[in-house]
Order: C-alpha cells, then structure tokens, then sequence
C-alpha cells in the first residue's frame, strides 16, 4: 500500500501545539497511552514442539550448557521436567507468555498517530477540540529519519501471533502489536509512525516537514492570530487553511488561506 503524500494530526489550540510549531518537534507515545483499550491487542498462540518448548525452558532459567554445572544426563532430566510441566500448565504459559510479549514492546517501543484525512468531521470534534482546533500536515517521508511509516490494520478479531517465530523477529512482533485495531475505527484511516527500541518522548522533525495548518471551522479569531503568529515565527512556514461547514452535505471544505 502506498503511503499518502501527507498525513494529519488533529490538535487543540493550547501549548503543547504552540511547541510544535514553534520548536519543530512533536510527542511519541508509549503504547499503554493510547486512548482506546483494545488497541495493541493480540492473541499469542504457541504451536511448538517438545525441542521449541526445551529451548525456551533452557532459555528462560538460564541454563546455557557453557555455564550449566550439571551433567549432560541432569540438565536433560530437568528440561524433562521443566517442559512436562509446561504442558500441565498450557493456560499459565500462555498467560505468562502474552505477558511478556506485550511488556517487551511497551519497554521497546513508541509512536505517533496520523491520519491520512484532514477533513474529517468526527475527528475534528474528538481530537480538536469541537472544531475549535486545527490540523497539521506533514510529509511523510520519514523512514529511518524519526521513524517508519505503516497503516494500521483493522480487524474484527484480535490477530493471532505465534510465539515460537515471534522470537525470531522481535519487530514482526511490534507491528503486529501496535497496527492492530478494532474495525469501527476504520473512518480515522490511522497511519502510524513507529520507533523500535525508543522510549516515549519528544521527537525532533525537519523545518520543512510540518507543510500545512488546517484551521477548525469553529476556532476562534484570537487562537487564529495566535497560530498566525506562530507559524510566521518559523524558519519554513507552513501553508495555512480554513476548514468551512458545506451548505448542502454533511462535510468540511478546505479552502487556502492568503
């Protein structure tokens, strides 16, 4: 799927916009941040062998043959063991293993959510504020500058990822995890841009990656002089827009500004 020219970020007029534009640098979030709970959602299943679940068992006690001071006989009694009572347990080695997938990527992860709309009616009323808010556009190549650009993934059902060939991919692991999300969400047309092994916090951009400011159809004229003055203030200006109620239909129109 190709990416869009441009994707969006829907904003209230307050500070942390201000540092935005002003600064050229935007939030990262870490996953559990995210404003809906049933985003980053998988089902780990785990389809594995006796030899996988040994492996693993050796792996998670540590008991790596150069350092191990049991016989070649002792340690195979105790994977034995160890994985008999992996068996007996399935639901509490699912549970400790979802677990421990999900924590890694909150320990080695954050991102940013776009969309590829700047129009939308529904988005400017949750995440701007009832239309009092603006829009900022940005280009999107980032890849491997801040970031990598995917679309999210919208699902009826949680995906199912198999542990066992998670682990040797820990990013197919992330992306499965943090572009998965509940199919109603479909309208925002959500991109994401993911950071690996990168904690949450302020990422700086280009002075030419923020490219437009969409004003709301409801802001008012002092927060509109305010964005004004902001964007004047910048190195590279962005083009800046007017958002207006159609007369006919249930929709936004988006006119340039002088």
């Amino acid at each position: 799927m190709d990416k869009p020219a441009q994707l969006y970020k829907y904003r209230p007029v307050n500070e942390f916009t201000q540092d935005i534009i002003s600064n050229n640098r935007i939030w990262f979030a870490k996953p559990a941040a995210l404003n809906d709970p049933f985003d980053c959602q998988v089902q780990i299943v785990y389809q594995a062998d006796q030899e996988q679940l040994r492996d693993y068992t050796r792996v998670a006690l540590g008991l790596d043959e150069s350092e191990s001071k049991l016989d070649s006989a002792g340690n195979e009694w105790l994977e034995d063991l160890l994985l008999q009572q992996s068996l007996d347990h399935q639901d509490e080695l699912m549970n400790s293993l979802e677990e421990h997938g999900r924590r890694m990527v909150e320990e080695n992860s954050s991102l940013l959510c776009l969309s590829a709309k700047c129009d939308d009616v529904l988005m400017f009323a949750h995440y701007a504020d009832n239309h009092r808010g603006c829009v900022l556009g940005f280009t999107v190549d980032w890849d491997d500058e801040i970031g990598r650009v995917f679309p999210v993934n919208y699902r009826q059902a949680y995906p199912k990822l198999d542990y066992f060939k998670m682990r040797e991919d820990g990013h197919a692991l992330m992306e499965e995890l943090l572009l998965s999300k509940y199919e109603p969400w479909r309208y925002e047309a959500e991109y994401r841009v993911l950071r690996y092994g990168k904690p949450e916090g302020l990422v700086e951009f280009r002075d030419d990656a923020l490219t437009s400011i969409v004003f709301g159809c409801q802001m008012s004229d002092s927060d509109k002089q305010k964005m004004r003055e902001w964007n004047a203030k910048r190195r590279v200006p962005s083009r800046l827009y007017q958002a207006d109620v159609d007369r006919v239909d249930y929709k936004l129109n988006i006119r340039a500004l002088e």
